[in-house]
C-alpha cells in the first residue's frame, strides 16, 4: 500500500521539503519516506530528493538513508520494502548519489540501480568526473 502525502517542512531561504509517499512496513514497525527539496528557482536544473525511515513506536527514531540529484519526478528514488526488515531503494543509474547509511535499527538497505549495469555506471561517473560513493557498493 502506497499512501502519497503532501507535506511540507521549511527549509530557509524559500525552499521547503515535500513528502512524496510513505510506505509502511510489513510489520508496521518502520515508514520509508521519499521526499524532494522544492525550491522556487527558475535556473535549478535539479532537484535534489531523498529517503528517510521513520519508527512508527517512537518518531523521534529517524534516520536519512540517501539523498540523490534527480532532473525529474521520473528520477526520484523508488523504495519497496522486500521484507520487515530490508528497505530497497532503486535510483537512476546515472545520479549523483550521497548515501548516509546502508543500515539503521536492524533495517539493511538494499541499494539497487536502475538500470542495473555496473559498468555503464563507472562510466557515466568517470566522464562526470565523478568518484562511486563510498556506501552505494
Amino acid at each position: 500500500m502506497t499512501l502519497v502525502v503532501v507535506c511540507f517542512l521549511h527549509l530557509g531561504i524559500g525552499c521547503y521539503l515535500l513528502t512524496k509517499n510513505e510506505l509502511i512496513s510489513p510489520d508496521r514497525r518502520w515508514t520509508a519516506v521519499s521526499d524532494v527539496q522544492e525550491c522556487p528557482n527558475p535556473l535549478t536544473t535539479f532537484v535534489p530528493a531523498g529517503v528517510e525511515i521513520v519508527s512508527n513506536t517512537n518518531p523521534r527514531h529517524r534516520a536519512r538513508i540517501l539523498d540523490v540529484d534527480i532532473g525529474s519526478e521520473d528520477e526520484r528514488p523508488r523504495v519497496s520494502w522486500t521484507a520487515s526488515n530490508v528497505l530497497r531503494i532503486t535510483v537512476p543509474n546515472r545520479s549523483d548519489l550521497y548515501v548516509v547509511r546502508r543500515n539503521y535499527q536492524g533495517v539493511w538497505i538494499d541499494l539497487r540501480f536502475d538500470p542495473d549495469d555496473r559498468a555503464a555506471r563507472d562510466t557515466w561517473l568517470k566522464e562526470n568526473n565523478m568518484q562511486p560513493d563510498p556506501l552505494e557498493k
